[in-house]
């Protein structure tokens, strides 16, 4: 394989995992609008650290790939798996759990299981040789392929529209002040 082809596949990765990313993303959405379940300030917190595991797999795609953005998106889902097990512990007391279980699982627990999985799969992918184009300087870097450069602008569109839905979600639901413990009903 050239170290072209091994970039592109690299990056083709890095792509499927912030789609996949996403998709967590409006799973949560589709829970929050069909069965009503308004995120509570941690299920705010554990979404931003979704979109900040994502944030190191789109700088592989936009930008040279390099350690230090893996290094971003293991240490994120360090920090959601952290707010993830919190809520665990807080579910375990009476009354026990917060809302629909998915597969008899709820959905931070869920998250704290994506999170240990995505730290042990950023560490495999980290290890794949010749994908670190090592340069003094960064600039954007398009893939050779048609197909992979395309996965990445889906990739970018769909994480972009994430972003903006959470935004949107969060100010119906919070204002512009600090969300309480009441989300049963938008504020907005």
């Amino acid at each position: 394989m050239e170290r072209s082809e091994i970039i592109d596949f690299t990056r083709l990765i890095n792509a499927l995992t912030l789609i996949g990313i996403s998709c967590i993303l409006l799973f949560a959405f589709v829970a929050q609008i069909a069965l009503w379940e308004l995120p509570c300030p941690l299920c705010l917190l554990q979404r931003i650290g979704l979109l900040a595991m994502a944030f190191g797999f789109l700088l592989n795609m936009h930008y040279q790939i390099r350690p230090t953005h893996y290094a971003l998106s293991i240490l994120a889902a360090i920090a959601t798996g952290i707010a993830a097990t919190r809520q665990i512990v807080i579910g375990a007391l009476p009354p026990h759990g917060y809302g629909y279980p998915i597969l008899g699982l709820h959905l931070y627990t869920w998250t704290a299981l994506l999170c240990t999985a995505t730290v042990i799969y950023t560490c495999i992918l980290m290890c794949i040789p010749g994908q670190y184009q090592l340069t003094h300087y960064d600039r954007p870097v398009e893939a050779k392929s048609s197909v992979v450069r395309w996965v990445c602008h889906f990739a970018f569109s769909f994480l972009v529209l994430m972003l903006i839905g959470n935004v949107i979600s969060v100010y119906l639901e919070c204002g512009l002040m600090e969300c309480h413990g009441d989300f049963l009903t938008y504020k907005i």
